[in-house]
């Protein structure tokens, strides 16, 4: 396979990034309204009719930086439901190309990872410990968006392996979605969120922002 001159320049860019030229984490979407607003719910990994059903969230990235991490509202993990022990499955994608509205085409995954059902608090309903990503940089960019979908690999039919709850409080960034299949549609609602990025140093956030822009045109 042949590779454009800029392609080699943004990879090399990207390892001299990754080598260590970070100022640290930050915020760069959030929206945890207080426990009591949480006022509506949506499970994941159910059996819907033969669906799997998939939740996540929409926002708008306000900071640039490498995904490093996702933290959920309120997360109930059921041990009951859960005898196989599925661990939650999380994708984040890129929506900001797609069309506003009920539905988004989701695409294929920037990235993709499974969270061990036995690291994550069963039967309570607690914020959900900080998911970490380890795996190939991904560029989140201020401005654009994005999506995150919680799931498991097969559905039950008999409650969920795991539950999320939102609110109606109202986030401007984006929207719950329900993501069975392709695409995300719009729920009305919020999921409760926050996702933390690794930011550049300024001499390397123009390099940074560089590679974001590009493996976006890449995926259209």
């Amino acid at each position: 396979m042949r590779r454009s001159c800029s392609h080699l320049l943004l990879c090399s860019a990207a390892v001299t990034w990754c080598v260590g030229a970070t100022a640290g984490a930050a915020v760069t979407a959030e929206f945890l309204p207080p426990q009591d607003q949480y006022v509506v719910g949506a499970n994941v990994g159910f059996d819907a009719g033969g669906s799997n059903t998939k939740f996540g969230q929409g926002f708008l990235a306000m900071t640039s930086g490498a995904l490093d991490s996702l933290q959920i509202g309120i997360l109930y993990h059921n041990s009951a439901a859960n005898g196989a022990m599925q661990p939650l499955h999380i994708a984040f994608y890129d929506i900001t190309d797609s069309t506003p509205g009920f539905a988004h085409p989701l695409g294929p995954a920037l990235c993709e990872w499974e969270v061990p059902a036995a690291s994550i608090p069963a039967d309570t309903y607690p914020y959900s410990p900080t998911f970490t990503y380890s795996g190939p940089t991904v560029p989140i960019i201020a401005g654009r968006s994005y999506a995150f979908v919680l799931g498991t690999a097969f559905s039950v039919d008999f409650n969920a392996p795991y539950s999320v709850a939102g609110s109606f409080a109202g986030y401007d960034g984006g929207d719950a979605l329900r993501a069975d299949g392709a695409d995300g549609f719009e729920q009305g609602w919020d999921m409760g969120f926050r996702v933390d990025v690794i930011v550049p140093t300024p001499g390397g956030l123009a390099a940074f922002g560089l590679i974001g822009l590009a493996l976006a045109r890449r995926r259209r």
